[in-house]
């Protein structure tokens, strides 16, 4: 009885001690058909300068299987400074348009590379502005409305803003060709500024405020005093029709 209890333990530790070789088992791989892949920004794609991105690729067989590797370093076209390392971080890049390269040097030696290009960075409200202006003139005795075109932009950083209106009125007989130059700044979506009558080479700042959202939709309102003569109350509505700005 002794005999056999001590072969049925052996027994035991041998089909223990397979069952471990299969599970330390190593698959090798082919690392000469190896390719890296950028899948994330993508070229010609938008990052937001508030939000930054997520950065990823992979190394991939031939059979388009991803592989277990970490070891790739990225580069920027623009910022010198900005070397990450890793298949998959998150990260934010200066201002400008990057072309990003990630690299990777492959355990049997060989080196590959990806690149992608046209990768814009700047802010969320960043963008050309196009929409209308309304304009309400009011005196003591009549009041009259006009309505025009206006344009302006936000700079790559989000937080300045210019640009221009015009609405013609026409008020007892005085026709007034009413140029409004737009100068204010935008503080994560609050705008504040003014915008200022050009009346007849005069400029009378009206104050400005309102709201610009990252999606590009932005609205405000402005009032204030012409000379003691009426009052003036105003809005703007406009829509961004491009990240692309001036150069």
């Amino acid at each position: 009885m002794l005999i056999l209890a001590l072969l049925a333990c052996g027994n035991d530790y041998l089909v223990l001690e397979s069952e471990t070789a299969e599970e330390i088992e190593e698959v090798e791989v082919d690392w000469s058909q190896a390719e890296l892949v950028i899948t994330s920004p993508v070229s010609a794609s938008f990052v937001s300068l508030e939000d930054g991105t997520t950065f990823k690729a992979h190394l991939e067989n031939a059979e388009g299987e991803v592989l277990d590797f970490d070891e790739i370093t990225w580069k920027s076209s623009v910022a010198s400074d900005w070397n990450p390392t890793g298949s998959e971080f998150e990260d934010t890049l200066p201002i400008g348009v990057h072309d990003l390269k990630a690299k990777a040097l492959l355990p049997n030696g060989d080196r590959v590379s990806y690149t992608v290009g046209g990768v814009l960075v700047q802010s969320a409200y960043a963008g050309i502005y196009t929409g209308n202006v309304v304009v309400d003139l009011i005196t003591d005795q009549l009041s009259t409305a006009c309505s025009g075109a206006a344009t302006l932009t936000i700079d790559a950083t989000g937080e300045v803003v210019d640009g221009s209106a015009n609405c013609f009125l026409s008020i007892q007989g005085i026709d007034i060709d009413g140029e409004y130059l737009i100068g204010a700044e935008n503080d994560a979506g609050d705008l504040e500024g003014d915008i200022a009558l050009d009346l007849f080479g005069f400029e009378v700042p009206l104050a400005l405020d309102g709201q610009v959202s990252e999606d590009g939709e932005l609205s405000a309102s402005f009032d204030g005093d012409l000379a003691g003569f009426a009052a003036v109350e105003g809005e703007l509505v406009m829509t961004r029709i491009s990240r692309d700005l001036p150069q």
